[in-house]
């Protein structure tokens, strides 16, 4: 049993506390020494009667107290602002100390997973994932005979055994086990003592991490909330709001990418830094995070009330949580573009998931509207829903709404009353609903036939003319051939050709749907009887067992409800086999979604919480890339010479991972085919951005329109072909140019393209958009700009002039070995077009080498980069319908639709000053330490240099511009390198034009003495918009200037 009897947690308890032994006598009762430093949030002085102390977590304890979270400070980030109010009325227990290495060694061996490289017992255990640490707090919990607090269905590990992704969990803050702190349990207890001052930073640390209170302890006994390492919380990062919020648990959901909230300051960061308010840290923090000055501590204790904020700023007390993964459903369904609409009963609001956006998340619509019944359009982008249920009476409304968290307003159908819409596509290519005129009982067939199935058509947001189909109300489904229609509750009654009939003997069922994969089977849920207990062979409960009949109503498949549970609200799955349900448990509550397989009778969770109703799960219908007609134009070839296929050194950095291992699609006879062709958007280099989808038809089956990358045409086939591959097929002659051909070569959709995962961090999401613009653009672009952060932020492709055509392949935390990765096994491949390489030059970054680099690490867990290294990046061939998957593949649509529109630039807006003394972030003195890794960066960008001049390819180095203040730190930039030695590196990197004259380095930030201002600047070392025009326009005029090379 999950709950285990009160009396033996306390017991448990006591143990602990007892086995850990030593109980500080002089401070089981504390008093706090005084207001807060942080001015903005001062700290009552208060009696803590309630404060006890333990050898390692103090009870915490003051129902009264009024504290804060966030800041009103203008210079503060948007996440931090604005200053909420907060209060905890429970009593929980936290950590004195962040969670160490000795600690991890008394778990049990059966979890001895991570090896720490911990120098001793009484460091901070770092360098964890979120993950990792809520495992850790799950074994702490197994080890004194606790409950976990976090269940999930599965996990993943990395080759260092850290864990970067779970599956299915959940947090149950009702369990009495071992957990992170929520952000507010942190700050209560840290601002109690609060002292930054006395605290490990990086004025006094050398930059490295220290012995756990080691700087003593605050006034109520705990210590290093405010130094030595950062610390995880268990909140998703979400908004603030100007109220007070009693028992507040964070956000719904991490936003698109998952965010999680990190507190305190570290060895790392400016004591003048260290406050109670911020939330994050440089870079988005995603639940795979890992830093070497991350750390945690843990806390435990029941959270009565929980309260979270939604998207939208609204406060829920209850939470629906997403189990199943995209990639556990493709599966089943053969897609990761897939949506899940559901009605959310607590709050009668329209919830949603959408599987191919970025972080698993619930989204939900807040409206006045009662929703019933949701269904999600052929194209994905619209959900139609009516205001009353199945089997109840009288008037309803049905309306239609895009199916996106930004508000739109719904659309109603102007009849008298309008119940259960079913989309559906008509010969003719329109897009129609077909609505009933009342949703109530049909037993008694005269008042069934008094009303009647209606069909209307909508496109462009607007509804066409509602036409009547027939007398009597067929809301389970209409056949494509319209041979047959179907309707329940409480008769399954349908209607066969021109007559309609009563099948299942006349006995009860409901929840009657129609597949439409075109078997024509029928879905219902009946109340235990005759017949389906004859057909089953035994006795069951009412709605325990799915029945499925076949085209003539014979029953043919039953399928039973889990232990504990029984079904409700089933409904196919769109384009496949499978079938969607609720389930409900002994006391009549709808507490999950699930996935019903109809070939091996499996479920998979979909959805937890209080009372979810009426899923609909819309499949994206597979889209066929056709094996293409000549053999001249199968293969996508690229046009460069055939030294571009060839690797540019035997030392270039290669992923050294095994062939991914990815499930199944489901076959191809479970995949509808597209009801139309892919649009297929031409773009010149004189183009801004791709088009809008708004252009699309509504019955269109592709998710976005993909821009043209080469001269020959990227379209997918609107004929029908049993496929669940893209095939690159040719002649066995070589081209012109030396590449041979591959034959017969079929795309793994599984993994093709497939750069990013659901919850991965910040890196992969940029990392995969560059990937699609690289492919996109393979053919056409011929300035390719690489690097960091710095060079993302600070080139805009799109304000070259006209004769160029750049992209922006640039993305956060990158080197110059791994430009390096990117440039020899893609760039150069396949990039025929390319006459000019803009890198950036971090020279205060020479210190992350290759082994830290994304390539080398974290690309290994992605199934696309895997799969391009086991097929040699494509060197012998680029394989047809690449381009697509990757544009069709699992990313985050506000991603999409920046670097989509900016051909890579990540634009910042707004603008900030130039700090008058910025902080370093790293040792300066590193690179005397270790002048190993700068000098690998250095090799790294010479051999790219030395590529470039034998392909004819200019290669401009830039030194993007920082704060100039810089000059009064003693320190070259942000990282650090002394500025005494940065002039004799710079003018190193310069003399390589002395060999390599294709080489320029294009120094911007001229040791600090440039002309970029405050306001074009985004923070220390980046540029916002304003900078970015600045430095391309200068970038533009360079290119004009340069000669052709021979």
């Amino acid at each position: 049993m999950r709950c285990k009897e009160t009396v033996f947690f306390f017991t448990a308890l006591a143990l602990f506390f007892c086995l850990d032994a030593c109980v500080n006598a002089n401070s089981e009762d504390i008093v706090a020494k005084g207001p807060s430093v942080d001015e903005e949030n001062p700290v009552e002085v208060f009696d803590s009667t309630h404060t006890k102390t333990f050898d390692s977590m103090i009870e915490v304890y003051h129902p009264e107290l009024l504290f804060f979270i966030g800041t009103d400070k203008s210079s503060a980030r948007a996440s931090e602002k604005p200053q909420m109010g907060a209060k905890l009325n429970y009593k929980f227990y936290m950590d004195v100390h962040e969670f160490t290495c000795g600690d991890y060694k008394k778990l049990d061996k059966e979890f001895d997973r991570l090896k720490p490289n911990c120098a001793n017992d009484s460091l901070p255990l770092t360098d964890v994932t979120y993950f990792d640490a809520i495992l850790i707090a799950n074994a702490k919990s197994k080890s004194l005979g606790l409950d976990t607090v976090y269940t999930y269905t599965n996990a993943s590990f990395d080759e260092e055994n850290h864990c970067t992704d779970i599956e299915g969990l959940v947090t149950h803050l009702e369990i009495e086990g071992f957990r992170l702190p929520t952000e507010a349990e942190w700050i209560l207890s840290a601002q109690l003592g609060w002292d930054h001052e006395n605290s490990w930073n990086n004025s006094n640390s050398d930059y490295k991490v220290h012995a756990v209170c080691s700087k003593g302890f605050d006034g109520t006994g705990f210590c290093d909330f405010s130094g030595n390492v950062t610390e995880w919380t268990n909140d998703w990062l979400g908004i603030l709001k100007d109220t007070t919020i009693t028992n507040f648990t964070g956000s719904t959901d991490g936003g698109e990418i998952g965010e999680r909230i990190i507190k305190g300051g570290n060895y790392n960061s400016d004591k003048a830094n260290s406050n109670l308010y911020s939330r994050g840290d440089v870079y988005s923090v995603t639940s795979s995070t890992m830093a070497k000055y991350v750390g945690f501590r843990l806390a435990l204790g029941v959270i009565p009330k929980p309260a979270w904020f939604t998207s939208n700023g609204h406060i829920s007390e209850s939470k629906i949580e997403p189990i199943a993964s995209a990639a556990t459903l493709k599966s089943y369904t053969g897609s990761y573009n897939m949506k899940l609409a559901f009605r959310n009963d607590v709050t009668n609001n329209l919830a949603f998931i959408d599987y191919n956006n970025g972080n698993l998340k619930v989204s939900e619509i807040h409206d006045t509207l009662n929703v019933y019944h949701p269904e999600i359009s052929p194209n994905g982008k619209f959900v139609a829903f009516s205001t009353k249920p199945e089997g109840i009476q009288g008037e309803s409304k049905l309306y239609v709404r895009e199916l996106s968290e930004n508000f739109s307003t719904p659309i109603e159908l102007q009849v008298k009353s309008a119940a259960i819409p079913r989309w559906r596509i008509l010969e003719n290519g329109d897009t129609a609903i077909v609505y009933v005129t009342d949703a109530g009982n049909n037993s008694e067939e005269s008042s069934w036939l008094a009303q009647s199935t209606w069909q209307v058509t909508f496109a462009n947001d607007k509804f066409g003319t509602p036409q009547k189909l027939f007398d009597g109300t067929f809301h389970g489904g209409i056949a494509q051939d319209n041979s047959l229609s179907v309707t329940g509750a409480k008769r399954l009654r349908v209607r066969y050709g021109q007559k309609n009939d009563i099948w299942y003997s006349q006995e009860q069922a409901c929840n009657v749907s129609l597949a439409q994969d075109g078997s024509k089977r029928t879905a219902f849920l009946d109340f235990g009887g005759k017949t389906g207990q004859e057909f089953v062979g035994s006795h069951y409960a009412t709605h325990e067992r799915i029945l499925i009949a076949d085209s003539t109503g014979k029953l043919i498949q039953s399928i039973a409800a889990p232990n504990g549970y029984t079904f409700d609200h089933t409904e196919w799955v769109s384009s496949t086999s499978n079938l969607v349900a609720t389930l409900t448990n002994i006391n009549g509550s709808h507490k999950k979604i699930v996935l019903v397989s109809t070939v091996d009778t499996s479920f998979i969770d979909l959805a937890e919480g209080e009372e979810l109703w009426h899923p609909c799960l819309w499949v994206q219908p597979k889209k066929i890339i056709p094996k293409p007609k000549s053999s001249s134009s199968s293969f996508a070839q690229s046009s460069s010479s055939s030294a571009h296929a060839e690797s540019s050194s035997s030392s270039t950095p290669t992923l050294n991972s095994s062939s991914s291992t990815s499930p199944q699609s489901s076959s191809s006879s479970e995949i509808a085919q597209s009801s139309s062709s892919s649009e297929i958007a031409q773009s010149s280099s004189s183009e801004k951005q791709v088009p809008s989808s708004s252009s699309e038809q509504i019955n269109s089956s592709s998710s976005s329109l993909l821009a043209e990358s080469s001269s020959s045409e990227v379209t997918s086939s609107s004929s029908v072909e049993d496929s669940s591959s893209s095939t690159a097929s040719s002649s066995s002659e070589s081209s012109s140019s030396g590449v041979p051909y591959q034959i017969n070569f079929e795309l793994d959709t599984d993994s093709a393209g497939v750069y990013y995962k659901a919850g991965q961090a910040q890196v992969f999401a940029e990392a995969r958009y560059k990937m699609e613009l690289l492919w996109q653009y393979k053919d056409k672009a011929d300035v390719v700009i690489i690097g960091s952060s710095r060079a993302q932020h600070g080139v805009a492709p799109m304000e070259l002039s006209e004769e160029f055509f750049g992209v922006n392949l640039a993305f956060i935390g990158n080197t110059l070995s791994g430009s390096e990765f990117l440039y020899d096994n893609y760039i150069i491949p396949h990039m025929s077009k390319v006459k000019y390489i803009v890198s950036s030059i971090d020279i205060d970054r020479g210190f992350n080498t290759f082994s830290g680099s994304f390539f080398n690490g974290r690309a290994k867990i992605c199934p696309g980069y895997v799969y391009d290294k086991d097929h040699n990046y494509w060197k012998d061939g680029y394989p047809e319908g690449l381009a697509e998957l990757t544009y069709d593949s699992p990313g985050i649509s506000s991603y999409a639709n920046k670097y989509r529109q900016t051909r890579g630039l990540d634009s910042i807006p707004g603008a900030s000053v130039w700090e008058e003394m910025p902080q370093v972030d790293s040792d300066s003195n590193l690179y005397r330490r270790s002048p190993g890794s700068y000098r690998t960066n250095f090799n790294s960008l010479k051999k790219m240099v030395e590529t470039a001049h034998e392909k004819g390819i200019y290669f401009i180095g830039v030194v993007f511009p920082q704060n100039p203040n810089y000059k009064k730190t003693g320190a070259f930039g942000r990282y650090g390198i002394p500025r005494s030695e940065a002039p004799i590196l710079l003018q190193e990197i310069a003399d390589l034009s002395k060999t390599y004259p294709n080489f320029i380095l294009f120094d911007e930030n001229k040791m600090g003495d440039h002309d970029y201002t405050g306001d074009m600047a985004y923070d220390r070392d980046h540029l916002a918009y304003p900078g970015a025009i600045h430095f391309t326009a200068r970038l533009d005029s360079l290119l004009k200037e340069l000669p052709a090379l021979k």
